[in-house]
């Protein structure tokens, strides 16, 4: 009896550890490859004017905790709905990033290069998930162009004085324009910490806005509280989603939102949002997931076109094999793999079979 006991309970161990697993985790490569650092200049006069230590954390980093501009709250969050890898130096390819479900760009120094633009746009286009955060000071304009986005692109900040804020700064306040949406859920406010408008977005869904009491600050008038003339008022989108035919992207203008002692107020809900839009951006499950996906249904065509060329139906047989030679080249180009390789010259090699044996119909009948 004891033995038996013992049986069950190894079974249901090893039932719950396979039920465990079989929930992919999203796999999430955040870019900080030209991650932006305190100059030395304003380093030493943090030292020395504010009595900040020399060992200071300067990085805008999602590796930093410990400062306050550091967007290390923002990764705990996101490590407890994904995995997080963080890319410290070299250019994006899509070798690379064809084996992660989501990319975060978080890079404000230098522009990415037309090659790189196109690997991240490769990525979403086979299933990918794209977050670009944008800052005043450089929006991600060589990316957000490729997908038909385009941020201000003067060193602006939104500010709105009728807004609640959550500082005594009027480009530092809650927003409630917000649609429903799976990045949404659960998100009544978002606190936009001197965000950046988002002024064409093609086919993309606005999710967030600043009131119609915004406007657009410029640097070159100086830090004022009112709005000048030249001006421009709003409101302004500030959160935009897409959908392509595989993939997804996210573009929010606020960067900033995500420092740690933004997410550190007590009525933000921006971390909620941020873990909202890593689950949505994940689902379809990235380059990966979508090649062994197509492997599947292309393995089910030939599955069908070996069963009419068995019946002798050629010509069904050779359109099937086509449809699924066409599934195994698209699955090796999103992810190069033997399983798509070997399909193909299955599938090519029954194509010519499929050709000889109209052939050979063709000779029946005539001769017949």
């Amino acid at each position: 009896m004891k033995k038996v006991i013992i049986l069950m309970l190894v079974g249901l161990l090893l039932f719950s550890t396979v039920h465990v697993n079989s929930s992919p985790t999203i796999r999430v490569l955040i870019d900080e490859s030209r991650m932006e650092v305190f100059s030395e200049s304003l380093q030493q006069f943090f030292v020395d004017f504010l009595d900040y230590p020399t060992d200071t954390d300067w990085r805008y980093s999602f590796e930093n905790t410990s400062s306050s501009w550091g967007f290390g709250n923002a990764a705990k969050r996101m490590r407890r709905v994904s995995s997080v890898d963080i890319k410290e130096s070299g250019k994006l390819n899509y070798s690379e990033l064809r084996d992660y479900d989501v990319l975060v760009i978080a890079s404000f120094v230098e522009e990415y290069t037309p090659a790189e633009a196109e690997a991240i746009k490769k990525f979403v286009e086979n299933g990918g998930g794209l977050f670009l955060l944008a800052d005043r000071d450089a929006p991600n304009e060589s990316i957000a162009s490729y997908f038909g986005v385009q941020f201000c692109s003067q060193q602006v900040v939104i500010a709105d004085k009728t807004a609640e804020t959550f500082s005594d700064s009027v480009r530092q306040f809650y927003i409630t324009d917000i649609t429903d949406h799976p990045v949404t859920k659960n998100v009544d406010q978002i606190a936009l910490n001197e965000g950046v408008p988002i002024l064409v977005y093609g086919s993309g869904e606005v999710l967030a806005r600043t009131s119609e009491n915004s406007w657009i600050d410029k640097f070159s008038e100086g830090r004022t509280d009112t709005k000048e003339s030249d001006e421009d008022e709003g409101s302004f989108a500030v959160l935009v989603v897409q959908t392509t035919k595989k993939g997804r992207t996210v573009f929010f203008g606020c960067a900033g939102s995500f420092f740690n002692w933004v997410v550190e107020e007590p009525d933000q809900q921006n971390l909620e949002l941020l873990a909202n839009a890593v689950k949505w951006l994940g689902e379809p499950g990235g380059p990966y997931k979508q090649y062994r996906n197509l492997n599947d249904q292309a393995q089910q065509v030939m599955q069908t076109a070996q069963s009419l060329y068995g019946e002798n139906s050629f010509s069904e047989a050779e359109s099937e094999f086509k449809k699924s030679e066409d599934l195994f080249e698209e699955s090796n180009e999103i992810y190069s793999n033997s399983t798509a390789e070997e399909g193909i010259q299955k599938a090519e090699t029954y194509i010519e079979k499929c050709e000889t044996g109209l052939e050979a119909d063709e000779i029946f009948e005539k001769a017949e």
